[in-house]
């Protein structure tokens, strides 16, 4: 990558993502990276189950997309602080687009479970679902005045519009991590947290 490009990117890095659903027994999905290669069908292994559906969403996946050039926009790198192997997650500033609008004020780069995933992976009302993950935000990560949300948690096939939890970095002076909550569509939003 070059100087120009690796100032105008975003790089977050997840060492793991356990995800606990809890209705009347409790069950586990655990998603750890194991090395370099085959990142993306790692991730769709664990997330998409026999569904035929990939469940990385990145620029490089899609016909239209964008900054195709650059490759995958998760990989698989061994992390010296924690001496294993984590997902970092790489996003261009107007290099990549969104790929489910094409838009080109924004990025997209996800891990998802949606609709057509396992009813195991799916929350459902009533049900307690825990999420555990470890993420660092390096040096010099440059949060967007907009948004750059970082996880969120959304209704499926119901009042889907906006997300129910975000955590977002925020640019300011100084840059702020928000935890928001949206509890339906005419509700407004709701900053739980605020933290520089």
């Amino acid at each position: 990558m070059d100087k120009k490009s690796l100032k105008n990117s975003r790089k977050l890095i997840l060492t793991s993502l356990l995800l606990i659903a809890n209705k009347f027994s409790y069950s586990q999905v655990v998603l750890n990276a194991d090395g370099p290669g085959n990142t993306y069908e790692r991730i769709t292994s664990v997330f998409a189950t026999g569904n035929g559906v990939s469940a990385v969403e990145a620029p490089d996946e899609t016909p239209d997309g964008s900054h195709q050039d650059f490759g995958r926009h998760i990989a698989e790198v061994l992390d010296t602080d924690l001496n294993k192997y984590v997902f970092e997650f790489y996003s261009h500033y107007a290099l990549d687009n969104d790929v489910a609008t094409l838009s080109a004020d924004r990025q997209r780069i996800e891990i998802k479970t949606y609709a057509a995933s396992p009813d195991n992976l799916k929350g459902t009302l009533g049900e307690n679902i825990i999420y555990k993950w470890k993420f660092k935000i390096p040096i010099g990560f440059q949060p967007s005045a907009n948004f750059t949300h970082l996880h969120q948690i959304k209704a499926v096939d119901g009042d889907d519009s906006s997300p129910l939890f975000t955590l977002t970095p925020r640019l300011g002076t100084p840059n702020k991590l928000e935890l928001i909550y949206v509890a339906n569509a005419s509700s407004g939003t709701d900053k739980v947290s605020i933290v520089d």
